[in-house]
Parts: structure tokens; sequence; C-alpha cells
């Protein structure tokens, strides 16, 4: 594939679009106002972990109550309708939202894999800028530690902060740091120490809920097992149960999934394990409001990706990309406002910050920012969202694939289609020892294939896809049908094409020649490192 002259022009848009985000040190009058306040904003960053934006009550969920919380945070502020993450693995996405770029332009290309040295981040700018910086929970998707300078990031035994560091854990042990009074007190601590710093304050609070294992799922005993050696469950306790738990029967289930008893059973847990997650999201709102700092704190929560179901987590889909993101900014933020207008990514956050600050960065930055969005003062920041997925690890789950997408179409290129690993050798299959393939739902429907010839080809269309996926979301908005062969399409598909070839080229991104046919996959993705 070579780039036509007729794509020049949208080669000019996506360079707008990567460079608008460069001149933070340029404040329009209304950022200056807001710069030049008389006290700086404290800033707060929930995640939840692996949820899709239609979970959510606010975003249109019909089960009652699911998540009153992060509802009401919605209606005090911004809601975001067409918000994606950059990749839809948690160390890619969060770090992508702490730097502003794309994976392939940070350097974490996969789970594990560091920020390429020198690269900025939000925490260590902001703390260069006499804020108290701290985090709780899932600190080792930040890597490395001394790109984030945190001011406080352990316990003075050197533990890292979780929830678990202030749970009161007498009536039994929150496997996968995810207590919500746990939260309240660690916000509250944070706050204080910050105070007592005379410092405004970056907190950025991370509860695991809804990622898997979920408590009383046999998956969990099996999980804390294998970690025994990290000093899980000190104390020996029993498991404690969620408080309440969805029954199968109740349950809506996303577009995506067959109706079969073991999804209901999967998909349920989920929903119980989302709605502990809004628990802490409200005992973290609880806690900011009694230490009567909600009038200076700017709120935002995002999930860093979709559910941990076939088709969601770890692909390109939009369940996969599509996340909640909430804003709420003192003096900035309308109530109850929904901004459906236009797209936005997880890499224009961070400019966003930055420009509300007043904080000049040099760093080139992938993100542009939407604080204009925020005043409404715009109704526009993408026409187009890229995506990415590569590897967990070098050699582990690696399949290469790159999209983009528009609010009606979207193309994917599976780079790893019929490709195999190289150490250890195998093929590459979509299959086996996956998140989103663990417990009931996938091997319910892997059962259920083989007295079913409709969802045998959906399964097997799951485990090795095809080279490129087409689809017209306006017509099929959970991808379940490729048009990629259809002639009606066929100028729409080599526009998006053209776009993404762009896209790799202006990242550098190492899958350029495989899409091109000019090379193989790097190697050493395929390879496991020892």
């Amino acid at each position: 594939m070579t780039l036509t002259k007729s794509s020049l022009s949208r080669r000019d848009f996506l360079k707008t679009a990567y460079t608008a985000g460069l001149a933070l040190g340029i404040s329009e009058p209304g950022v200056s106002a807001l710069a030049n306040k008389k006290s700086k904003y404290n800033l707060v960053i929930i995640t939840t972990d692996d949820n899709d934006a239609e979970s959510l009550g606010c975003y249109g969920c019909p089960l009652p109550n699911i998540t009153p919380n992060l509802d009401r945070l919605a209606s005090e502020g911004v809601r975001f309708d067409h918000a994606h993450t950059s990749s839809p693995t948690c160390q890619p996405s969060r770090l992508s939202l702490m730097t502003g770029k794309y994976p392939q332009t940070n350097g974490n290309t996969g789970h594990v894999d560091p920020l390429r040295e020198g690269v900025p981040t939000l925490a260590s700018i902001l703390g260069t800028n006499g804020y108290y910086t701290a985090i709780i929970g899932k600190q080792p998707n930040y890597l490395p530690e001394s790109a984030f300078n945190w001011s406080r990031n352990q316990d003075e035994q050197g533990d890292e902060l979780t929830a678990d560091t202030w749970d009161d854990s007498s009536d039994g042990y929150w496997g996968m740091w995810r207590a919500p009074e746990g939260f309240y007190k660690g916000t509250r601590f944070l706050v204080s120490e910050a105070r007592e710093k005379k410092k405004p304050f970056f907190l950025h609070l991370n509860t695991s809920d809804p990622h898997r294992p979920w408590p009383g799922n046999i998956d969990e005993v099996y999980h804390l097992t294998r970690y025994e050696t990290k000093n899980f469950n000190k104390k020996g306790l029993p498991l404690r149960p969620y408080a309440k738990n969805y029954s199968p029967c109740e349950i809506p289930l996303p577009g995506y999934l067959p109706d079969l008893p073991g999804v209901r059973v999967d998909v349920a847990e989920y929903y119980s394990a989302l709605h502990n997650g809004d628990k802490a999201v409200g005992r973290i709102l609880d806690a900011l409001r009694e230490e009567k700092v909600l009038d200076d704190t700017i709120i935002i929560y995002f999930a860093d990706q979709g559910a941990p179901f076939p088709m969601s987590k770890q692909s390109l889909y939009p369940a996969g990309t599509r996340i909640p993101l909430i804003i709420k900014w003192p003096g900035v933020t309308e109530k109850n406002r929904v901004i459906s207008s236009t797209m936005v990514s997880i890499i224009d956050v961070m400019p966003t910050i930055l420009e509300g600050l007043g904080i000049s960065s040099k760093n080139e930055m992938d993100g542009k920012s939407i604080l204009s969005l925020l005043q409404g003062k715009s109704d526009h920041c993408r026409d187009y969202i890229f995506t990415s997925y590569t590897y967990a690890r070098t050699g582990l789950q690696a399949f290469p694939m790159r999209a983009v997408q528009s609010k009606q179409y979207l193309y994917i290129y599976n780079s790893w289609c019929g490709e195999s690993n190289v150490e250890p050798p195998y093929p590459l299959v979509y299959d086996g020892v996956i998140d989103p393939l663990t417990g009931f739902c996938w091997e319910s429907m892997k059962k259920a294939a083989a007295r079913d010839a409709v969802l045998k080809k959906r399964v097997e269309f799951i485990k090795r896809r095809a080279p490129e996926e087409f689809y017209d979301l306006s017509h099929d908005p959970y991808c379940l049908n490729n048009v990629m062969k259809e002639d009606r399409y066929h100028d729409k598909i080599q526009f998006f094409k053209n776009m993404l070839e762009e896209q790799m080229v202006a990242t550098n991104d190492p899958i350029i020649d495989k899409f091109r046919g000019t090379g193989p996959l790097p190697k050493e993705w395929l390879t496991r490192k020892k």
C-alpha cells in the first residue's frame, strides 16, 4: 500500500490533531483566569478497572441503582458520550492518560513495558509545579516509578499504598485492593497530609473493581494462592463477599454476547463488582466533602477499558475502547451536561489539565486540550479515534492490531491473523488463559457452539478474526457483521485505511511494514522474555 495523493489533506488534518496540544504555555484569556484564581485547584483522578461506558446508569444501563455515585457525579459535571481509550488494556490505557501520548510514542507497547526514558508524566509535572502527588492502587501499571516521583505512594513500612492499607479487615479480606472504606480513609489521610505540607494535591485513586477475579468466585481463591508470596491477606482472614450480588436473571446482557446461562452468571458477577466499585467512588467523594475541598477540586473519572468479556477488553471494538469519562471542574463545567457532538481520546485529558492549570510543558503530546469543550466555547474535538493493542507481554497474548473509528464506521487491521508466536512456538489463536476469556462466559459460548451453527461461526471468528474488519456502526453497533468485502463500502474502507497508515507513519509504529506488505511483524513482539 502507498499513500495516495488524495490522502495528503488528511495528513494535514492528522498533523493538526497531533500538534494541537503542543503550545500549552500560551494561555487564552479564559485559561489565565483559571490559572490565576486565588488558590490552586486540587486534582483527583479516579479509575475503575475493566468496565465499558454502557454499564453505568448514567450511560443508559437499565439495571436499577447500578452506579448511583457515578450517576450523581455525572449530574454535577460533564459526561462524554464518545470517549475512547487509546488501548483496551490496563497499563497502556493508564499511561496514555498520564503522558498524553499513544502507546507507540510513549514506549508502553505492552502491559508491563515501562515508559520510554525521558517521557514526562502528569504526576511529575504537577510535582515540579508545587503539587503534593499520591497514588492508591494499581501501582504496577505505572512504570517506571521514577517517571512519576510520587510524594506518597508507600506506607511507613515501604509497602505500596492500596485500599488494604487503611481497610479494617476484621470481618474478612477484600481481595484485589477493592475495599470502599479503605479508599475513604486513604483519601482523608492524603488530603490531610497535603494540607500539612500546605500544598495543592493530585490524588490518583484506583479501585480494582470490576476486574477479575471477583469475590466469591473460585478464580479469586486461585488468584490469591498464586500471589501468597506478595503478602496479600497477611492476616489469613476469610474472603469477604460483595454486599450486593445481582441475580443472573435480572441483569441486562451486552449486545455482543449470546443469552446463555453461563454468560448470565458471569455478567451478573461483573455487575456486582461494578456496583462495589461505585461504592468506592462514593466513599472517595464523601472523604473530599468531609475534608471541605470539593469547591477547589477537579474530579475526573474514567474506566481504563471495556468489560472482561470476549469482544470487549483486549479488542478494538467499541465495547473494548468506548469508556466512561466524567469531569467535574468547579467554575468551569456546567451541571448535568452531556457532550455527544464529538469524539475524545484518553490522551486529551493531560493537555486539558495542564492548560486549565496554566502549566507550561515542553512535552510534545499526541493529545489536545478539550478545555474549550468543558467551558462550552466549542463543541468539537475529534472526528476520528485511533486505538491499538499489541501484547500483554512479549510472546504472551500477542495479537497486534490497530484501528481507526468514527461515530459511524470502524476499520480494524489484525496483523496477527495466520501468524505464529516465535518463542514459545504456537499458532496465534485468541483462546486460552486470557483475561476476557476466563470465567463462565467464554466456556459457555464454546460449549453451546457445538450445537449451534451460528454461534459456532461467531466463536471461530473471535478466535481467529480476519486480517481486516470494517463495520457500519449505525446499523451494527456491536460489530457482528464484518462488511469488509461489500463493494458499497469500498471507498469508505480505503479512506479509513489511508488514515490508519498516516497515523502509523506519524507515530513510527513498527507495524507499518506488515501493514504495507513489505515486512514481517517485529520478532521481539512474538518472543517471550526469560
